[in-house]
């Protein structure tokens, strides 16, 4: 793996909801913004490609600051494509190139995993749409490997289930798809394979 896409929330963010500074154990922009760029894990030769999230907006709402940015700044291997959405262009001599899109809704999940990721391809323009669609935000896992011509991930987490959470019934997905996705004499071929895993409780 040479390319790591990230769907939002690289920070924890500021005030998003009563309560919720009792369950931050590293508080405001600067410091948040410091942790991620010492602990966000490094490997050499791997980039990743990112968009902000609604707790890294929390930062620019609360104080104008944006924590993506400052992070990427400070991080040779981190690629700051926007905020909430992007699209990432894999450009290839002699074949067609290859739309990967990056997108950090608003809303909660539905009881249906699939329901989120169907309704959010139907909304996309027909000749806007992207061969991968990488969704954020929902904690959940799941590949839609075709649906009307896009393949869709939700992308899952790296937190592991807060409070909040629990208390709302609300799973936490944690770990990574490992996507391969290839475009051959026209043919469009997509594989997703998901790896979870436990991070330690701070």
């Amino acid at each position: 793996v040479k390319t790591v896409f990230h769907c939002g929330d690289l920070s924890e963010g500021v005030k998003m909801r009563k309560s919720h500074e009792h369950e931050v154990h590293t508080h405001g922009a600067d410091a948040q913004r410091a942790l991620i760029v010492e602990a966000y894990p490094y490997s050499k030769g791997i980039t990743t490609h990112l968009i902000s999230g609604n707790h890294d907006a929390a930062h620019m709402k609360n104080g104008g600051a944006d924590v993506c940015r400052g992070v990427a700044d400070r991080r040779e291997d981190i690629d700051y494509l926007g905020m909430d959405a992007a699209r990432f262009v894999v450009a290839r001599k002699g074949e067609r190139d290859i739309k990967i899109d990056l997108l950090h809704p608003d809303g909660g999940s539905s009881y249906a995993i699939s329901y989120k990721c169907q309704k959010i391809i139907e909304q996309i323009e027909a000749g806007d749409k992207p061969d991968v669609l990488l969704i954020g935000h929902f904690h959940k896992a799941f590949t839609l490997p075709a649906y009307r011509g896009v393949a869709a991930i939700l992308a899952g987490c790296t937190q592991r289930q807060t409070g909040f959470m629990r208390r709302n019934g609300l799973a936490a997905h944690v770990g990574a798809h490992i996507l391969e996705v290839r475009a051959l004499d026209g043919e469009f071929v997509f594989s997703s394979t998901w790896r979870s895993y436990y991070p330690e409780i701070r």
